[in-house]
């Protein structure tokens, strides 16, 4: 009888492995799946304030991407891009990437899903940056280079302050801008004022070698005349 127990266990454990090593391939599959996906993101402008939209690239049929801030659900697509709208600066946002398998059972946002699967399940974090509002007022026209007059600089300042500051900036700037330019234009008053010594010993020793020369060329001349 023992023999008969450990035959038919022989068998269930045999037809059961090829279960096993699909399961794990199929687990595989949708890991390497899900790791492929990549996301960025554009934004809009209005009235003082953005709006991001993030897209999900390489998500085909067999994933499924959860806005676990919202609690809503989006399928693959054929091109395999999922764009969500409304998300707000500043903030970082979850999302799970699933594989899914498909069937006739049960209904879900208007597919038929026969399975989603939990060890395939991907984390992605989307940090937003910080929006500043002030970069298009006018007094940063002409100080763009500015931090503070950066798009997305992230301050906490108001706009009273932020004008002081910028205004700091540009006072700054223009006192430098104005003392190269000077620098520049009186350079050869400054070498002259620190190198004169050393200039008028130079021209007063060349004077001294001609009127040696002329005075030595002329003796020797005179020395001649006198033979």
């Amino acid at each position: 009888m023992r023999r008969y127990k450990f035959l038919i266990l022989a068998i269930f454990l045999f037809l059961l492995c090829p279960f096993k090593i699909n399961a794990y391939d199929d687990l595989t599959k949708f890991k390497n799946l899900a790791s492929n996906v990549t996301y960025d993101y554009t934004y809009e402008e209005k009235d003082g304030k953005v709006i991001f939209t993030i897209r999900f690239v390489n998500v085909n049929k067999e994933l499924m991407i959860i806005d676990e801030t919202h609690d809503k659900s989006y399928w693959g697509t054929d091109d395999g891009i999922i764009n969500i709208s409304g998300f707000e600066e500043n903030k970082t946002y979850e999302f799970s990437v699933y594989g899914v398998t498909y069937g006739e059972s049960v209904k879900f946002q208007q597919k038929k899903v026969h399975q989603i699967i939990p060890d395939t399940e991907l984390t992605i974090y989307v940090t937003l940056p910080k929006y500043n509002q002030y970069y298009t007022d006018e007094v940063c026209v002409g100080n763009e280079e500015y931090e503070l007059c950066n798009k997305w600089a992230n301050h906490s300042l108001d706009h009273e302050e932020f004008v002081k500051q910028v205004q700091k900036y540009a006072s700054l700037k223009e006192k430098k801008e104005s003392i190269d330019s000077e620098t520049q234009h009186f350079d050869y008053r400054y070498f002259l004022a620190e190198y004169s010594v050393l200039i008028l010993t130079a021209i007063s020793i060349v004077i001294l070698i001609i009127v040696y020369l002329i005075q030595n060329s002329r003796e020797k001349k005179n020395s001649f005349e006198g033979w």
